[in-house]
């Protein structure tokens, strides 16, 4: 197995959630270690530093071991872990250890510091890879233990968040899917009022000659533009104004019924009107006329006296 490794930048000391990982000194050419706190338990990665621009190498295995600091020594110096314990071997430049396997390997005590250490190995006898003075990476147990912690309350939030985004999306298209059919349903009845105020309009019943704000407003139907699909809240509120009103602006609805029942109205004046013209031109009368001693009744529709004979008043 050959595994290309270019030039790496040394890496600086790493810091998260305020903790104490970070490399302890050691001696080149450098193997160093740097870890990183996971949910659980803490994630280790080696990087070395090369003179060439690239160098390539086969076989490449890493020994990776572990050293527990010295009550009350410095956590950033080599010289203060007592001795280096084997761990395992990977064909990978990374491991892992979970924070229950860390406290087994300190004996359970909750408050040590423990480094981890990686060498480098390859079966091609190039001496210069096989050293064990890389860098090492310590992690306090108890900010393993928070870092741990916040990881997890970090994900859950996340998972939370995610939930309730996606939870509001679906509650998003649910709403737009109960407006479309909303407004699907009360465009057919638009078309339907549409179509009777069409048929309305075309009769030329002459109330509309005394009504022309009410023309006006039914004419607002031929006028609607429909919106494109997919249709808002704001197109069914539109459209239910236009059909229903606000309760102070009349609708499509209630100016249709006020013109219908204004024509059954107005035609139904204009009959009466004509019925009593009708009546009062044909009313049959009766007049008395006289002539002398002779009194003679008349009876018809605007009778007259016989030639000789007068009105009588």
């Amino acid at each position: 197995m050959k595994k290309r490794l270019l030039v790496l930048v040394t890496l600086v000391a790493l810091a998260l959630q305020g903790s104490e990982i970070a490399h302890a000194d050691a001696s080149i050419p450098p193997a160093d270690v740097t870890c990183s706190i996971t949910q659980t338990g803490v994630q280790y990665s080696l990087s070395m530093t090369f003179a060439n621009t690239t160098v390539t190498l086969s076989d490449l295995t890493y020994d990776w071991e572990y050293a527990i600091l010295t009550p009350g020594g410095d956590p950033a110096t080599s010289t203060s872990y007592g001795d280096r314990h084997p761990l395992f071997s990977t064909s990978v430049n990374a491991t892992t250890l979970t924070y229950d396997q860390m406290l087994i390997l300190v004996g359970n005590k909750t408050d040590a510091i423990l480094s981890v250490f990686a060498t480098p190995k390859t079966g091609t006898g190039v001496t210069a890879l096989k050293n064990n003075g890389g860098k090492g990476c310590y992690s306090d147990l108890r900010v393993v233990k928070k870092g741990m912690d916040d990881a997890v309350a970090a994900a859950n939030a996340a998972t939370d968040a995610a939930a309730a985004q996606a939870k509001a999306n679906a509650d998003a298209t649910a709403a737009l899917q109960k407006v479309q059919y909303l407004y699907a349903d009360k465009l057919g009845n638009f078309y339907e009022v549409k179509s009777a105020i069409k048929n309305l309009l075309s009769g030329g019943s002459p109330f509309f000659k005394v009504n022309p704000t009410l023309t006006a407003s039914l004419a607002r139907a031929t006028n609607y533009v429909l919106p494109k699909f997919p249709y808002q809240q704001a197109d069914l509120d539109a459209l239910t104004f236009l059909l229903d009103g606000n309760g102070t602006t009349p609708g499509l609805n209630q100016d249709l019924d006020t013109a219908l029942t204004g024509i059954d109205a107005y035609n139904a004046q204009v009959k009466a009107a004509a019925a009593a013209a009708l009546a009062k031109s044909t009313k049959v009368t009766t007049i008395t006329c006289i002539k002398g001693k002779i009194t003679k009744k008349v009876k018809g529709v605007k009778p007259k006296c016989p030639t000789g004979y007068r009105l009588k008043k």
